[in-house]
């Protein structure tokens, strides 16, 4: 039996986010790190969270130090920057050594771009 994909469980938009955590989260590649300010939302307790934690991409010195504690802080940390209008619509996170993470990102058609030049989402064949 084929499992059927509900058009209600689809979000309206993948580049808007209602939710202000989601939102944060958004452009949060660190798995460990995405944990520890869901941890730090849910307490009402963000405000106490180091500033560095929260930024979208960590330098090279902070990620280090924090692989330095556990593997478990590398997940996610070394994806590629994000590209502008790119949003992330899937999220595996493995269970390995080093937690490793892998994202699908489309990008937002520019409004200049025109509609021959944007992906198809109609099934062909």
């Amino acid at each position: 039996m084929k499992n059927k994909i509900k058009e209600e469980d689809r979000p309206q938009s993948y580049w808007i986010h209602a939710d202000p955590l989601a939102e944060l989260l958004a452009g949060i590649s660190g798995k460990a790190r995405r944990a520890i300010i869901r941890d730090y939302w849910s307490a009402g307790q963000l405000d106490q969270l180091d500033p560095a934690l929260l930024q979208d991409e960590l330098d090279e010195e902070k990620r280090e130090r924090l692989g330095q504690i556990s593997p478990y802080f590398m997940g996610g940390e070394f994806l590629p920057k994000r590209l502008p209008r790119e949003s992330t619509i899937a999220r595996i996170e493995l269970e390995t050594t080093t937690h490793d993470v892998i994202e699908l990102r489309p990008a937002l058609p520019s409004p200049l771009q025109s509609t021959a030049d944007r992906p198809s989402t109609e099934a062909h064949g």
